[in-house]
């Protein structure tokens, strides 16, 4: 009887405590009378799946559109090689296909020749059973070396691939220089000097491009050549002359004096000050301003003398 209350006390504080979060979410439970629970609660809604968002990527594009419509089909060849040469790989399941029947073949001439008190059948290496199972291994493990050797051979063939193609499309999207133009120019194929192996013909290249960046350092790092300089300040020189070329319209028009470019500059130069003098304070700079402004009709005065 006390174990029948316990029950009863304990589905009814199951009870208490479902009930406020039933409410809450506008649910609803049944309660029979005698506080008996039945399986099946009631959702009034529909579940909704969150909703997220991943991470913000950068648009991708396709390399191929910036190369010219001549080179295009350069790049379009060079993937065409990696997926040829991936496609020559020997899949995983024949290598490992062919390493378990070279198992098998091992365990199988061991337990031949074990004894019996292994379980095995203690036969002799001359047995027409053992050289049997001896060839059966030997063509076994020949034919998964092959099949490895194969794989390393085609494997490394395509890695090669793979990363000339890699290198071409990671410079064409990061490593192009800003502000260039990519255009299609017709180059001699290059060739192996006699005697000479691809090896010794890549090593060759990059000899000769670590010279060339080495002269290329020494032409930036010299200074300009003196032809060059001669030919600026030639320029320059002239550039002067033409900007100090006098005023012979007062000569023509009244037989006065000639106008220097200095004397127009001077006379800016005091209509700048003069002007700058009107919207000075009245304060203490009202000294400096008279005196500009004196400089200033005085030289009025002398022009106006030189041309009377």
């Amino acid at each position: 009887m006390a174990q029948r209350d316990d029950h009863q006390g304990w589905r009814q504080h199951v009870i208490n405590n479902m009930l406020p979060r039933m409410e809450a979410t506008g649910g609803q439970i049944p309660i029979p009378a005698n506080n008996s629970l039945t399986p099946g609660p009631v959702s009034t809604g529909v579940d909704q799946v969150p909703f997220s968002v991943g991470m913000p990527s950068q648009p991708q594009f396709d390399p191929l559109e910036l190369l010219p419509e001549r080179a295009q089909d350069l790049l379009r060849k060079l993937r065409q090689r990696r997926e040829d040469a991936h496609a020559l790989n020997i899949p995983f399941a024949d290598i490992q296909e062919a390493s378990t029947a070279r198992i098998q073949a091992e365990q199988r001439l061991k337990q031949l020749q074990a004894p019996a008190g292994e379980g095995g059948h203690s036969l002799p290496v001359d047995d027409r059973r053992v050289i049997e199972q001896q060839r059966t291994l030997d063509k076994a493990t020949a034919d998964f070396e092959r099949l490895k050797q194969l794989q390393e051979v085609r494997s490394a063939a395509w890695q090669t691939a793979s990363a000339a193609l890699t290198n071409v499309e990671a410079w064409l999207k990061s490593g192009r220089p800003g502000g260039t133009e990519l255009q299609a120019v017709e180059v001699a194929e290059p060739t192996l000097n006699k005697g000479e192996t691809v090896l010794d013909g890549i090593d060759r290249l990059r000899r000769r491009g670590r010279e060339l960046k080495a002269a290329r350092h020494t032409i930036e790092s010299s200074p300009y050549p003196s032809s060059h300089a001669k030919a600026q300040m030639r320029t320059q020189v002239e550039a002067l002359a033409m900007q100090g070329t006098p005023d012979v319209s007062m000569i023509v028009e009244h037989d006065a004096s000639l106008i220097w470019p200095t004397t127009r500059l001077t006379s800016e130069v005091h209509a700048q000050v003069r002007i700058a003098g009107v919207h000075r304070d009245h304060g203490r700079d009202r000294t400096d301003r008279v005196h500009v402004q004196g400089s200033t009709d005085r030289e009025a005065r002398c022009i106006d003398r030189r041309r009377k």
